[in-house]
């Protein structure tokens, strides 16, 4: 509106730069009315409006499709991090268990697996070797002894499980 109002006091200045130039334009009509006026800045007005109408459906369809290219993303980018872990987890399961089998076949301990290093089978056979010879050579069978521990005492014969049970405890 601004512009209007600048166009009308301006408007008065243009004859007399009118006659000093001639290649100037001078068929301005000077707005005499106020009826005038907002016709004129109505039609300056709803050309500014025309220039903008799908500026709304525009917006509509932008704001939507950044959401859901923003849910395409973010499902993408969980089922990428998803993929990520199992594959860690199914790769640190595989070397453990790979230590377990070469301490098993190299007759260390179950225990002493822990301390192979390497990640292929013949960097964990070149570390049980060393383990095993830095231990005295002595390899260890992982097979307990199902009577270890248990001492041979003749039974009481009371009749009495539970008191015989707590007897041979004490």
């Amino acid at each position: 509106m601004s512009d209007t109002t600048q166009q009308v006091q301006a408007e008065p200045q243009e004859p007399a730069q009118a006659t000093s130039t001639p290649t100037q334009e001078t068929t301005f009509e000077p707005i005499t009315s106020q009826e005038q006026l907002d016709r004129l800045i109505q039609s300056r007005l709803s050309r500014e409006k025309a220039k903008y109408a799908d500026y709304a459906d525009l917006k509509a369809k932008a704001t939507k499709w950044d959401e859901i290219e923003q849910a395409n993303k973010t499902e993408l980018q969980k089922a990428q991090d998803a993929l990520k872990v199992e594959r860690e987890a199914r790769t640190s399961a595989e070397v453990s268990l790979l230590r377990y089998q070469v301490a098993a076949e190299q007759g260390l301990d179950a225990k002493a697996a822990a301390f192979l290093q390497g990640s292929t089978r013949e960097e964990m056979e070149a570390s049980a070797s060393q383990l095993s010879e830095l231990m005295g050579g002595s390899r260890q069978t992982n097979t307990p002894n199902p009577l270890a521990g248990r001492e041979e005492k003749p039974e009481s014969g009371s009749g009495d499980w539970l008191r015989d049970s707590f007897n041979r405890r004490n």
